[in-house]
C-alpha cells in the first residue's frame, strides 16, 4: 500500500496470506472490526506461516477488533518501523488486537517506533513459535515503552517484554507502565542490559509504576 492509499477491511472480512507474502503499509490500512464481527487474518496454507503486516512511517495501520494468526516467518507478525528520529513516530493503533501463535515475535517496533493514541486491550500469545532468538511477545524500543498498551502477554515462550531496540537510553520523558509481565533490557541481538537517563537540552525523567519489574539482560540470561 503506497504513500496516498488507503485499504479498509470491513468488519467480519477473512484475509489469508501465502507463505513468503506480507502486507506492507506506506500509506493507510484501516481494519475495524467490533466485539461481535471480529476481522481475521490467517495463514493460506496450514502448515506454513506468512511473514506479516509492515507499517512503516509516515504509513498508518489502525487495527481494532482484528484477529491475527500463523504469522511471523518475518521475524514477526505485525511490524511497526519508525523514522530513526525525534519525536517518536507513533504508527501502530491496536485497539483490542489479538497476535496469536507467530512463529518469532508477535510485534515488533524499532526505529523509535510507539503505539498510537487509542490503543488498548493488546493480546499477545504463542508467540516463538519455532524461532528460539525471538520468543517474546514483543520487542520494541526504550524510547516509546511509554505507548505499551493495556493488555495480555502470557502464554509466549518467554513471557518478557524485550527493550532491545536502538540504544538505550531514555533521550525523552518516558514510563514503565505494569503490564502484567517483566521487560527485559538489552538482549544478545544488542548488548548488556543498560539504562541511561539522559536529554537535551533538558534531562529526561523516567518514571517507573509501582508493580513492574525490569531484568536487565546479561551472558546467560533468557
Amino acid at each position: 500500500m503506497p504513500a496516498g492509499v488507503t485499504l479498509t477491511v470491513a468488519p467480519c472480512a477473512e484475509v489469508r496470506i501465502r507463505p513468503g507474502f506480507d502486507l506492507t503499509v506506506e500509506g493507510t490500512m484501516v481494519a475495524r472490526g467490533t466485539p461481535t464481527q471480529r476481522i481475521t487474518v490467517q495463514r493460506d496454507n496450514p502448515s506454513l506461516p506468512w511473514d506479516s503486516i509492515w507499517v512503516k512511517s509516515p504509513g498508518f495501520a489502525d487495527l481494532a477488533f482484528v484477529s491475527l494468526s500463523g504469522g511471523g516467518a518475518a521475524g514477526a507478525a505485525v511490524i511497526a518501523e519508525g523514522s530513526g528520529f525525534l519525536p517518536a513516530a507513533l504508527p501502530l493503533l491496536a485497539d483490542h488486537l489479538k497476535v496469536v501463535g507467530s512463529t518469532s515475535l508477535g510485534v515488533r517496533l524499532f526505529q523509535r517506533a510507539g503505539f498510537a493514541a487509542g490503543s488498548r486491550d493488546l493480546v499477545v500469545s504463542g508467540s516463538g513459535a519455532t524461532d528460539p532468538a525471538a520468543p517474546y511477545p514483543l520487542r520494541m524500543p526504550l524510547i516509546s515503552v511509554g505507548t505499551l498498551p493495556t493488555g495480555t502477554y502470557t502464554g509466549n515462550a518467554s513471557d518478557l517484554i524485550s527493550i532491545n531496540e536502538g540504544n538505550h537510553v531514555v533521550e525523552v520523558d518516558a514510563a514503565f507502565h505494569d503490564r502484567g509481565i517483566p521487560y527485559q533490557i538489552g538482549g544478545p541481538a544488542a548488548t548488556l542490559g543498560v539504562l541511561t537517563v539522559d536529554g537535551d537540552p533538558a534531562l529526561a525523567t523516567l518514571t517507573i509504576d509501582a508493580g513492574v519489574e525490569i531484568r536487565f539482560y546479561t551472558a546467560g540470561s533468557n
